[in-house]
């Protein structure tokens, strides 16, 4: 049984108008407090990691002494940025880092690099040829999701990443070869901001499209690597590759109860997973990913490979999730059990604002919920995986009888 697509779309726009109102009246009556949990220190440190690296990519030494984890060429564009603001906020300590909020200025340019993104998502899904209703929902989901408004209230460039990654699905089948191309360049633009979208290059390898995977394998080593001369050297690579370890062995990537590998998922009920389990589970998507037929599930369990990686990055990381949905909704009629699993997809990034507590603590149903619902987007695509393996013995064999 199918589902076409106009009743999808018409689906999904009533779950999102639901889920607004619900939001509304949930943190209006019934958890008022639910900002104040949501976003980091709310008031005191707001859009600090676009503030920070902007006073950290200043200096050559960025990777040596700041130990800054993000790619050089995001550092170069924050350090441009800084070019244009007051002097003695670029070059202030981080002890002295909320001296930044005293110039307006660092708002304004941020508040402008925001819209002038959104802007540039627009004009993607616009040049991309889909369905106007489709493009209104999409957009609306993308732009509304927790991940990424609370990347918004850090100043986080994993939008921008996500935004040029986007960009690369939507334009990647284009019948216009610029456009395709394009795509390439924008999954490598995404890599080099971020690293994780890299691993989407397996999209390209599974399609066979090896002359795109090795254009695109050239634009990330010339995005990533060439601007090192600007920091460090090339000494900086080893260094930002260690602050990277640094980072995921501090306590603050360990944060149980937003978890979506199971070591630290289990950990909530003081149980401890061996290692081997999650790197098992890791090597589980990418199989499943090769494996499928479905585009969908590839890019699905890509994303929860990613999201596999660590505990503090959740709620940024949990924005890759729109990529599956963008695939799958650009299908012409959905299965009930795709069907199904959009809306689940869906219901894993849109407003909540419920909250549990877990250990203790005020925690956000969402970001709580993303392990559980992951194990049973993993359960359907599983079973999906062997079903059409077993459709496809039982046409071959069918084949082989009537060539008999």
């Amino acid at each position: 049984m199918y589902i076409e697509k106009k009743k999808t779309y018409l689906s999904l726009l009533f779950i999102l108008i639901a889920s607004y109102i619900l939001f509304i009246i949930t943190i209006s009556f019934i958890n008022k407090d639910f900002f104040k949990d949501f976003f980091f220190l709310f008031f005191d440190d707001r859009f600090m990691d676009f503030n920070n690296s902007i006073r950290d990519a200043k200096d050559s030494t960025v990777y040596s002494v700041q130990g800054v984890i993000y790619p050089p060429l995001i550092n170069l564009m924050y350090k441009f940025i800084g070019l244009f603001l007051p002097e003695e906020a670029v070059n202030s300590s981080f002890a002295d880092r909320y001296i930044t909020w005293n110039y307006p200025s660092f708002l304004v340019i941020y508040i402008i690099i925001q819209v002038l993104s959104l802007a540039f998502l627009a004009y993607l899904f616009i040049k991309s040829d889909k369905n106007k209703l489709l493009i209104t929902i999409l957009y609306l989901i993308f732009v509304t999701s927790m991940p990424v408004v609370w990347a918004f209230e850090r100043g986080n460039s994993i939008i921008l990443s996500c935004i040029f990654l986007i960009g690369f699905f939507l334009w990647k089948d284009s019948d216009k070869k610029i456009y395709r191309e394009f795509s390439l360049l924008f999954l490598a633009i995404s890599a080099a901001i971020k690293i994780y979208p890299f691993f989407f290059v397996l999209v390209l390898l599974k399609e066979k499209r090896i002359k795109d995977l090795i254009k695109t394998i050239i634009y990330v080593v010339i995005l990533v690597f060439v601007p090192f001369v600007f920091y460090d050297g090339y000494n900086g690579i080893s260094q930002m590759v260690s602050n990277i370890f640094s980072f995921q062995e501090s306590g603050s990537a360990k944060i149980s109860y937003y978890a979506t590998n199971i070591q630290l998922f289990m950990k909530r009920f003081n149980i401890d997973i061996p290692q081997f389990i999650g790197i098992g589970f890791m090597v589980l998507y990418l199989a499943i990913a090769m494996l499928t037929k479905k585009n969908w599930i590839t890019t699905l369990m890509i994303t929860f490979f990613i999201l596999s990686f660590s505990g503090s990055q959740i709620k940024y990381n949990a924005m890759y999730l729109f990529i599956p949905i963008i695939v799958i909704l650009t299908k012409e009629k959905f299965e009930i059990i795709e069907f199904i699993s959009l809306i689940i997809l869906v219901l894993m990034i849109i407003p909540n604002g419920f909250e549990i507590i877990v250990n203790g603590e005020n925690t956000l149903l969402n970001f709580n919920m993303l392990y559980p619902l992951m194990i049973v987007l993993l359960c359907i695509s599983i079973f999906i995986l062997i079903k059409d393996f077993y459709l496809e013995r039982k046409d071959k064999k069918q084949e082989v009888v009537n060539n008999d």
